[in-house]
């Protein structure tokens, strides 16, 4: 559920911050506040870079110096195509003036919609004006310095929810409220003293709020944004419902068969260190052998003499040729 009526204050440091913010919120938000601490931090770049997705911005820099700077201020400004920005009121009704009629001038020469102007009367932080010397209550201060505004030709002022009624009532119904100070009634009010909550607001006649603190510090901003503009529509913000996280599934019950035992990874073997290569050793020279002689052959041995025959001994006859002898003559 989307509304028209919901200015998110990006109140951060870092402009990672505030561009995650926006892409979180960019369903559920058109409009996003940028004010002095993210412009000082992130400079004119932040504007384009919020109004990516058809998202419009409402420059919170209260404009408050002498009337010829403010209208180049405001000049700067209005190149970027902003829906609305703020002067201070305090400023005067000259500055407002001029003011109005710059942005009017530079919008006719870029051809852009003219950005709303809306004046700054009493920041809802003060409860008491006496400090810095106006006389009077807070609420007749507010609604003194709204009627200044309107007559300067300011689209409307930014006042607290405490004095939506006393300023609707002196300025009319086409003057816009733009009204910061809203709380959700479970949170601290930090510095914020005039505070009330969105459906009071709107019932009070409020066309704006302005809500930073509540949004951004949520465990759920998107939830949050959904409860104020439930409450924006008329609805109960108690029927915003925040997201139940899925519960995990249950773990199946393990198999009364014993699992198998897994084997015991073997050690992985520690790399032993390579041995460092001995130093080369120079051979030593072998030394030289004399070949052995070689034995000169054995001499036959000389044959030995014949012995010389017995002269004792008769030679026997010798057989006649021819004639064989016989067995018996063996004998």
């Amino acid at each position: 559920m989307r509304s028209e009526k919901l200015i998110v204050a990006l109140d951060f440091a870092r402009e990672t911050d505030a561009k995650q913010m926006v892409r979180t919120l960019k369903k559920d938000v058109t409009l996003f506040k940028i004010g002095l601490q993210l412009y000082t931090k992130a400079g004119p770049a932040i504007i384009k870079a919020v109004q990516k997705g058809e998202h419009k911005v409402f420059l919170d820099l209260k404009f408050h110096d002498i009337p010829t700077t403010v209208a180049k201020a405001v000049m700067e400004a209005t190149q970027y195509g902003i829906f609305m920005l703020t002067v201070h009121a305090m400023g005067g009704k000259d500055m407002m003036e001029r003011a109005v009629e710059a942005a009017e001038e530079a919008a006719e020469q870029l051809a852009l919609v003219r950005p709303k102007i809306v004046a700054v009367t009493v920041p809802t932080s003060r409860q008491d004006v006496g400090e810095i010397g106006i006389t009077g209550s807070v609420p007749d201060t507010v609604v003194r310095l709204a009627r200044l505004a309107q007559e300067a030709g300011c689209d409307g002022v930014v006042c607290s929810p405490r004095e939506i009624k006393m300023v609707r009532e002196a300025c009319g119904s086409d003057f816009l409220l733009v009204t910061p100070g809203i709380r959700m009634g479970d949170e601290e009010d930090d510095d914020q003293r005039r505070v009330d909550t969105p459906k009071a607001a709107f019932e009070a006649g409020a066309n704006y709020i302005v809500v930073g603190r509540p949004i951004l510090r949520a465990s759920d901003p998107v939830v949050a944004v959904q409860k104020i503009n439930a409450s924006i529509h008329g609805l109960d913000p108690s029927m915003v419902k925040e997201p139940t996280p899925e519960p995990e599934p249950e773990a199946e019950p393990a198999a009364e068969e014993s699992a198998p035992v897994e084997a015991a990874p073997e050690p992985t073997p520690e790399a032993k260190p390579s041995p460092e290569p001995a130093p080369e050793v120079s051979p030593e020279p072998v030394p030289e052998v004399a070949p052995e002689p070689v034995p000169e052959p054995e001499a036959a041995p000389e044959p030995a003499p014949e012995a010389a025959p017995d002269p004792t001994t008769e030679p026997e006859p010798e057989a006649p040729a021819g004639e064989e002898t016989s067995p018996a003559d063996e004998s």
